[in-house]
């Protein structure tokens, strides 16, 4: 109870300090007689503050769910310890400025994620927290190695070297092509830690640090985390399309939505880059738990087929699980749709051939059909073990808590997280224009109040707080400061007005699949 307290204080402290804070300090880790031998310096701007409200809300919703996972556990307080000392990790990575300061960060990860993945003691876990293990640290030498280099030349002298070394140890850590093997492996581990690996945590660290070193990265180095991008994006939707376990199939979704982040980040969508990340590891930590929640029904029975026809056991769950899954094939309304959208139709304007064209295509439509697959084989398929009624349970309260909490998050994300962007970059202002929001060079801002809707007492905290703190430094600039209020009614067919013609594309696409999924159900029926 502790931990969820805490972990939900952080999330609003820094969610509330994110659109002004921004500062940069060191302290001394050795001091001998006034000559500091070691300085350990942190650095929190809006990056690093909305990263960490993503985190600790994620972290909140795990622990409400561990309760639930864990009902019988005996060791549930070293558990919690060791998912604590793993988020700490996470926190120094995140906030850490130099290389050599996130090395405390980078190895704490890799040292609790083997001691998680282990958790169970059998001969499939050893073996996967071993590769796991192995993986990591192999990436940690080749980080030792570049920064080694770095520091006896004192310069960058031997750049190439230093950043094929990096770039190696990175890849490794956010399990990209041709290091993606442990990333399903790691399945051993419990669903709590699974959807705190692979939505915020452990597989992002790779990533996240090579957007905030995005200006060492030359044209060469891009091109190449580009095109390891569309291999892996190929790879994990062509693994989810074909396998039956629910876990793994989970594991080689985040594993294309990896590749799909690393394409983009190697084109150099800085802030698309950032806020589907964020968004992602809201769907992504949803899915797994609503998996998770099917698997404890099912006897802990990983094989999707035997985790069929469960949805009507739990509708609340089901509501959820359908709607990550919608989100994170990119369904229309929902928030990875825009984001999607945006970079889907970005990248189709870079002539980078056809070969590559028709890899991200192709993975592309891979990634609709292995989550339709899924949909389908959870509603359709008719076989159910019956030990699944006798282990129902309906005080599932934490996992119903978790997974309504991060739909409330990630819908946030698609109707309300325009207020909460960095106001200066581009990106923002093309989301506030695109969302009908209207922000001029004249201080005129038309704010969408949603006031028929019951998220409106958590989606508008977070926005007047933000446009409270956002008219103080706005008026000071401008002099000038007005913003109006529009019904939701009207929000939604100006919103529909814009998507259904900037938009076009995915919504021809998912009206098309949604008239053929609605007409298949109804031949059923």
């Amino acid at each position: 109870m502790l931990s969820i307290f805490i972990s939900v204080f952080l999330s609003v402290i820094f969610l509330s300090l994110a659109s002004c804070f921004n500062y940069c300090f060191y302290f001394d880790l050795v001091n001998l007689n006034s000559l500091s031998v070691l300085n350990y310096f942190v650095y929190l701007d809006w990056y690093t503050l909305f990263f960490f409200s993503v985190l600790f809300s994620i972290v909140f919703s795990i622990y409400s769910f561990i309760t639930y996972y864990f009902s019988i556990e005996i060791n549930l307080s070293r558990f919690v310890s060791l998912l604590n000392l793993f988020i700490v990790s996470m926190v120094f990575l995140v906030m850490s400025p130099g290389l050599v300061s996130l090395l405390l960060g980078w190895d704490g990860l890799g040292f609790i994620s083997f001691l998680l993945v282990c958790w169970f003691g059998s001969s499939q876990s050893f073996s996967a927290s071993l590769k796991t293990f192995l993986v990591n640290r192999f990436g940690d030498s080749l980080l030792l190695c570049g920064l080694t280099l770095l520091f006896f030349c004192g310069g960058f002298d031997y750049y190439y070297s230093f950043i094929l070394f990096i770039f190696l140890a990175l890849l490794t850590k956010s399990a990209l092509y041709p290091f993606s093997y442990w990333l399903p492996e790691a399945m051993a581990a419990p669903t709590p830690v699974s959807a705190l690996v692979h939505s915020s945590t452990l597989v992002v660290a790779g990533l996240y640090i090579l957007f905030r070193y995005f200006f060492l990265l030359s044209y060469l180095v891009l091109f190449f985390l580009s095109c390891i991008g569309l291999l892996t994006l190929f790879y994990g939707s062509y693994q989810a399309s074909v396998t039956y376990d629910s876990k793994k199939l989970v594991a080689y979704s985040t594993l294309s939505q990896l590749g799909f982040l690393a394409f983009f980040l190697g084109l150099g969508f800085l802030d698309l880059f950032y806020h589907y990340l964020l968004v992602h590891a809201v769907f992504k930590a949803s899915l797994f738990v609503s998996v998770g929640s099917y698997m404890v029904v099912g006897s802990h029975n990983q094989d999707v087929r035997y985790l069929s026809s469960l949805w009507f056991l739990n509708p609340i769950i089901s509501v959820i699980f359908f709607l990550s899954i919608f989100s994170l094939s990119g369904f229309p309304f929902l928030s990875c749709f825009f984001f999607k959208e945006l970079l889907i139709g970005s990248a189709l304007n870079i002539n980078f051939g056809l070969f590559f064209l028709f890899l991200f295509i192709s993975s592309l439509l891979l990634t609709v059909y292995y989550s339709f697959r899924l949909l389908f084989i959870f509603i359709f398929n008719k076989f159910v073990l019956i030990n699944s009624y006798l282990n129902l349970n309906y005080s599932v309260v934490s996992s119903v808590l978790f997974s309504f909490l991060m739909l409330l998050v990630g819908v946030c994300f698609s109707f309300g997280y325009c207020f909460w962007l960095n106001v200066g970059s581009s990106f923002s202002l093309f989301t506030l224009y695109s969302l009908v929001v209207l922000l001029c060079n004249y201080g005129l801002l038309y704010f969408v109040n949603f006031n028929s809707l019951l998220l409106n007492a958590f989606c508008s905290f977070f926005s007047y707080s933000y446009i409270y703190l956002f008219s103080i430094s706005y008026v000071f600039d401008l002099n000038v400061f007005v913003f109006g209020f529009i019904s939701f009614i009207s929000f939604f067919y100006l919103a529909l007005s814009r998507i259904s013609t900037q938009f076009f594309l995915l919504s021809l696409v998912y009206l098309l699949l949604f008239s053929i999924f609605v007409s298949v159900l109804v031949f059923i029926i």
